[in-house]
């Protein structure tokens, strides 16, 4: 049946490098959004507090699926084989990163653990990137949690 074949890529996929699975992408034997769901699946299944039981690490702050996908397949749409040959400029492209909430990202608190610092935006959170979120999102890189 298709979902164990599924299964069984999604974990291969899974314990690739950042290297591997960018050269992946690139050679078309996967792609940005496959990739990403992926990474969401197992991040919901381990790292949310809301699947909760004996194997719930509780590591995810914030998840931020929705608009991890949404990026991803637009790095599909738009991503060229030039891209995909600039390691240089885009070491990242279509690597799903999870981002500490120390780093200041559009939408979000950066609460560094602190309820002090819940909502200093407002409930609407950072206006927009900071610098390290920008350098991760133009080196290609696709944010999917916060921890």
């Amino acid at each position: 049946s298709a979902v164990p074949e599924q299964q069984a890529r999604e974990r291969r996929l899974l314990l690739l490098t950042a290297t591997e699975l960018r050269a992946a992408m690139a050679r078309r034997e996967a792609t940005c959004e496959e990739v990403t769901l992926a990474f969401c699946r197992r991040c919901f299944e381990l790292g949310g507090w809301r699947t909760g039981g004996d194997s719930a690490l509780n590591c995810v702050a914030e998840e931020n699926y929705d608009a991890a996908l949404e990026l991803a397949r637009e790095l599909d749409r738009r991503t060229s084989d030039e891209d995909w040959a600039d390691v240089e400029r885009y070491p990242l492209l279509g690597v799903p990163v999870s981002v500490k909430d120390q780093i200041i990202q559009k939408g979000f608190d950066a609460t560094m653990g602190s309820a002090a610092r819940c909502f200093q935006w407002g409930p609407s959170g950072a206006p927009e990137d900071g610098l390290h979120m920008r350098l991760l999102l133009e080196a290609g890189a696709i944010p999917f949690v916060r921890t």
